[in-house]
């Protein structure tokens, strides 16, 4: 953006943007990649991971955290 003062850019999304929420969305479901849908989904800032079993849980867990 650009004020008298000169050109800025952010380094960071900021808050109150209409377009900011759909903009994270994506960019977390380009992280997440072929894990989406398989045992993984994101809403805006929430990710929730299921799975069959507590040890499936734990793998996908840590596939998620690498990813991110």
């Amino acid at each position: 953006f650009s004020t008298r003062d000169g050109h800025f850019q952010f380094k960071v999304l900021p808050q109150g943007l209409t377009n900011g929420p759909p903009t994270f969305q994506r960019i977390v479901n380009q992280i997440l990649g072929p894990n989406r849908w398989k045992h993984v989904l994101a809403y805006i800032d929430d990710i929730i991971i299921y799975s069959q079993n507590f040890n499936e849980h734990l793998k996908h867990i840590e596939e998620v955290c690498l990813l991110l």
